[in-house]
């Protein structure tokens, strides 16, 4: 807790005599570039790109993915505005060993715009998935759960004995310019005719599963460094003439 106390007469003159330091820093606070990124944006695997995933991969296609839709920032992002109906951007694959789960790391231009190439997000985590494996081997049935091993990041779940869906979720940076915003991404697909059980005795057999993709990402900016230390000159400021005004 902080402890303050001087008397009203002392405040006054202190408020009065620390105006100038409060004008100064408050001038100097301003956006470092056009927009900070906020809001919420839907991404989808493009026409014939989808998702092949191992048990330590996962390869984006061709990289191509259209924009469904957003808020804030990302309201306009729609496919027709990328200057082609086909594709908005770019996605990075993911390997487990650059890209561990669990592990901070930065993977730079995660996701790239064509409509907007200022704009960039970096991948800096992937989390562990949230569920165990001690429904991964039963008999399919509704509302089973499963994260097939401890470093996995895939979260399986049977919606039916035979549809399943499987997500992981990401953090990282989104940048425009020199704004910088944080997001969480949560990239899920659907698997019609398969249960859980299904895609996991695939992947024993013959490795990877393939199917399209889809991602939501919820993005919120982040207090500018410059604006945090302008704050903390002015209270440097108002102490010091309080220390003044005592002596």
């Amino acid at each position: 807790m902080f402890q303050f106390s001087a008397s009203f007469s002392t405040l006054q003159k202190l408020s009065l005599s620390a105006a100038p330091f409060v004008l100064i820093a408050l001038s100097s606070l301003g956006p470092a570039s056009a927009a900070i990124l906020t809001g919420t944006l839907g991404i989808a695997a493009a026409a014939n790109n989808q998702a092949t995933v191992t048990n330590s991969t996962i390869t984006f296609g061709s990289g191509l993915f259209s924009v469904t839709g957003g808020t804030g920032s990302f309201s306009t992002m729609l496919p027709t505005s990328f200057g082609s109906p086909s594709f908005s951007g770019t996605i990075k694959n993911l390997d487990n060993t650059p890209q561990p789960v669990g592990i901070p790391f930065l993977l730079s231009n995660f996701l790239t715009f064509t409509s907007d190439p200022s704009t960039f997000f970096d991948l800096t985590f992937i989390l562990p998935g949230t569920y165990n494996s001690s429904q991964c081997g039963l008999p399919a049935a509704a509302g089973q759960t499963c994260t097939p091993f401890a470093s996995s990041p895939f979260n399986l779940q049977n919606n039916t004995a035979t549809q399943s869906t499987a997500s992981f979720t990401v953090r990282g940076i989104a940048r425009n310019g020199l704004d910088v915003s944080d997001f969480t991404g949560t990239f899920s697909n659907t698997f019609d005719g398969r249960s859980l059980q299904d895609v996991l005795g695939i992947l024993s057999r013959q490795g990877s599963v393939t199917s399209p993709y889809s991602a939501t990402f919820t993005i919120t900016p982040v207090p500018e460094p410059a604006s945090v230390g302008l704050v903390g000159l002015t209270l440097v400021g108002a102490a010091g003439l309080l220390r003044r005004r005592r002596a």
